[in-house]
């Protein structure tokens, strides 16, 4: 269960707070987050390699993205919303 918690809710996380502190460009600060922190993931991994790294980089860039999108969804309902009062 800590496992489902730490490498796939931290990069859904992780991608929705910098797209919701992201100003401008939510996703490409949210993708920069998520490669960062799969890169920092594959150097922590024991026996390191290019090709773990970069399956770390792909796994955590997809939950930064979906987290990015996540924050995009709820924010635009929030203008609908206010929009319609």
């Amino acid at each position: 269960m800590l496992l489902i918690g730490s490498y796939v809710i931290c990069p859904l996380a992780g991608g929705y707070v910098a797209a919701r502190l992201s100003k401008n460009l939510p996703y490409l600060h949210a993708l920069i987050v998520s490669v960062l922190a799969g890169v920092t993931m594959g150097a922590m991994y024991e026996n390191f390699s290019a090709m773990s790294t970069l399956i770390w980089i792909v796994a955590f860039s997809v939950g930064g993205i979906a987290g990015a999108w996540i924050h995009e969804q709820l924010l635009a309902r929030k203008q609908k919303k206010c929009a319609l009062t």
